[in-house]
């Protein structure tokens, strides 16, 4: 399916979930057992070269070696910008973090824009 999810839609329900649905028995305290990941940038990975926007929620289960990732990525046209990231515990709140991602570069580039295909997987890394 594609053009039915904009940045600010995927920013949306990333915080929903995230507020909403609490994992249990997660390492250390919640800021750093149960992360949010922001990072965008242009890639071919071998279909084609797409302007990715994604936001990965990481968490890492007590008594488990590698961490959970559940991640939407939405794809657009290549954009002209540098690759970036950011963890939301490197911010005060989360309405900070996501003031940042919409101060971004790549952001802007693709705020009024209807992505070209999405994908949403969990896996544990």
């Amino acid at each position: 399916m594609a053009g039915i999810f904009n940045a600010e839609e995927i920013i949306n329900v990333s915080l929903i979930l995230f507020k909403e649905i609490k994992v249990k028995e997660i390492v250390g305290d919640d800021e750093n057992g149960d992360m949010l990941l922001f990072q965008y940038g242009s890639y071919d990975w071998g279909k084609g070269e797409f302007f990715e926007f994604n936001i990965t929620r990481q968490f890492i289960k007590q008594n488990e070696d590698e961490p959970y990732q559940l991640s939407m990525t939405l794809f657009f046209e290549p954009v002209d910008c540098k690759s970036y990231d950011c963890w939301s515990n490197g911010f005060d709140d989360l309405e900070k973090w996501v003031e940042n991602i919409k101060g971004t570069e790549g952001y802007k580039n693709i705020q009024n824009l209807m992505c070209k295909k999405f994908e949403i997987f969990f896996e544990q890394c």
